[in-house]
């Protein structure tokens, strides 16, 4: 893929912002700015992976917000119907449907734990990486992948406090 998405959210300095754009360009993509919303990420996961029996859930703390990106998940889901079931309402309101069924959000991070691989989207801070990881690292199952999803901090640092440093 040729396109790279730089993501300038709140507390990304201007000069983080420029180093990752000219670092784009000089492993020939094409850089574009996105704009950092609730649920962006599990919207552009949710495309490739909806469709796949794979289970997706956003956790947030405010309920607004969660209500927030699955009006905005269902929305993509509909649109991606639309361009694949052209002339079959059926078909695509079933795919929106059966992708919905597979989403599922809650105010609590225990809900989502009992899988086997977890992407963490969250705020860019490390502090706060290290807690939910820490969090994690302890409810997950052992054999539970914990990947993120940080675009500016070290993977390293994100997950010094964790016991599984294979997963």
């Amino acid at each position: 893929m040729r396109l790279l998405e730089v993501i300038k959210g709140d507390h990304i300095s201007e000069e983080t912002y420029q180093a990752m754009m000219e670092w784009g360009k000089s492993i020939g993509k094409t850089c574009i700015t996105c704009k950092d919303t609730p649920g962006f990420v599990v919207n552009r996961l949710l495309g490739p992976y909806s469709a796949e029996a794979l289970r997706m859930y956003e956790r947030d703390l405010n309920p607004d917000i969660l209500a927030k990106s699955t009006k905005s998940i269902e929305n993509n889901l509909k649109r991606v119907a639309k361009k694949t079931y052209k002339d079959d309402v059926a078909k695509a309101e079933s795919f929106v449907k059966d992708c919905l069924e597979r989403v599922k959000v809650s105010t609590k991070v225990e809900d989502g734990v009992n899988v086997d691989l977890i992407i963490e989207a969250i705020v860019e801070k490390l502090d706060v990486k290290q807690e939910l990881f820490n969090k994690l690292d302890k409810l997950a199952p052992e054999h539970t992948i914990l990947a993120t999803n940080t675009s500016s901090i070290s993977i390293n640092e994100i997950g010094a406090g964790i016991n599984r440093k294979d997963r």
